[in-house]
């Protein structure tokens, strides 16, 4: 009857729903006595919820001041039933849900909905709880409860005590330890750097990290952090170093490391470019010679070309025309899938910007055009003219003198 008055396109009246559900569940005509045993005043409660949930706006769902009233006398019985140790379990990087999260969750909900107050110390020890649902506004649980708190010290000396313990969830020791550094609780530090010292996940290390460093200035945690040369960790650690130009021996060394260690595809190459930008960014030698290798081999060996724009750093200058063979020459190589093109050229524009380096690179680049010349090698000669160009156009531009404004 209440379809056909009201269409089917429409969303029932919540008292006939929940009327139609108790019929198929005890499957033979309802009492009375049935809906009193059924609705419980949880059961009402989660029914609000639900509606509220799904933004039922064809029922036009408006709380009134007593119904909230009833709704936060509702909230504080709930308080008084939830045990904190049976809400959630936390093991490893992980944890799992108990039997008391609905409670906990049910009263979190309906007090963001309707700007209620809570106890503080339940606010406080609801810190640890994991946040399994967001929420409609833009804004954490853990932002939340900080600004519900009132008591700042009570909160800091939560997070402080919160950190001592082994298995918080993840996204809430994220939470603790960029509040800990941002707000400078130095008395939580040993803490903060057991954690990030211990932890096991590959990815999104290095804020931490960095802003952890910029707080202590704790060289040793980072070098602590390097022993696995096979993680992203370690090598966030480096980058840190690297870029705090600080232990840049140390970095190098754990590079060529890593490199020695790679000797055919079948090794873990994924920081091939993160160990070749650390020697770039030294000027190292063994950069370059690294470098050809990973491309004789036909690795994707790849370093950024902000690392090697001021590479300069030569032994023998044929190996100029070993890359130059390379990269031009060997028709097996497909240069379109690295930069080794552009490195070549930076590195040959580098090497020109001095008397001695320029005569020895130019003398390696002609000799290269003279054999491309007696081989008719029409694609080898384009190429090793543009490098030419790049040659004399950086020496001569680095000769020339500005004019002054006069002699303009």
């Amino acid at each position: 009857q209440w379809y056909t008055k009201n269409g089917h396109g429409n969303i029932i009246d919540t008292s006939l729903e929940i009327l139609s559900r108790l019929i198929h569940r005890i499957n033979r005509p309802i009492e009375y006595s049935d809906v009193e045993e059924y609705f419980d005043e949880d059961f009402i409660f989660q029914e609000i919820k639900y509606d509220l949930e799904n933004k039922r706006t064809s029922n036009k769902i408006e709380i009134s001041d007593d119904q909230k009233e009833l709704i936060e006398k509702w909230i504080l019985k709930k308080i008084t039933q939830v045990n904190f140790s049976k809400i959630f379990e936390s093991f490893l990087d992980d944890y799992t849900l108990l039997s008391d999260y609905k409670k906990w969750e049910d009263i979190i909900y309906f007090t963001r909905l309707l700007g209620l107050e809570l106890p503080q110390d339940f606010l406080l020890n609801s810190l640890i709880v994991p946040e399994v649902r967001s929420y409609d506004e833009d804004k954490s649980l853990f932002n939340y409860l900080e600004e519900c708190i009132i008591d700042k010290q009570s909160f800091d000396s939560k997070i402080e005590e919160n950190l001592k313990f082994e298995n918080l969830p993840m996204f809430v020791l994220d939470k603790h330890i960029d509040y800990a550094i941002d707000k400078n609780l130095e008395s939580s530090f040993s803490d903060v750097r057991r954690h990030l010292m211990n932890a096991r996940r590959e990815y999104n290390m290095k804020k931490k990290l960095h802003d952890f460093y910029k707080a202590t200035r704790d060289v040793s945690l980072l070098k602590n952090c390097s022993d696995d040369l096979n993680s992203f960790k370690t090598w966030d650690a480096i980058s840190i170093l690297m870029e705090e130009k600080v232990e840049q021996i140390f970095c190098t060394d754990k590079a060529i490391e890593y490199l020695e260690k790679i000797d055919d595809v079948s090794m873990n190459n994924r920081f091939v470019s993160n160990s070749l930008n650390v020697l770039f960014e030294v000027n190292s030698l063994e950069a370059v010679k690294y470098y050809y290798n990973f491309l004789s081999i036909d690795f994707f060996a790849s370093a950024s070309s902000n690392f090697f724009t001021d590479y300069n750093a030569i032994e023998d200058y044929y190996v100029l025309e070993d890359f130059f063979n390379k990269i031009y020459l060997d028709k097996r190589f497909e240069r379109s899938f690295n930069n080794s093109a552009n490195f070549l050229e930076q590195y040959i524009s580098n090497l020109s910007k001095n008397d001695e380096s320029y005569k020895k690179t130019i003398s390696i680049l002609l000799e290269i055009r003279d054999k491309l010349t007696k081989e008719n090698n029409d694609i080898g000669i384009f190429h090793i003219n543009l490098l030419i160009d790049t040659s004399n156009n950086t020496y001569y531009n680095m000769k020339s003198e500005p004019l002054t404004f006069n002699d303009a």
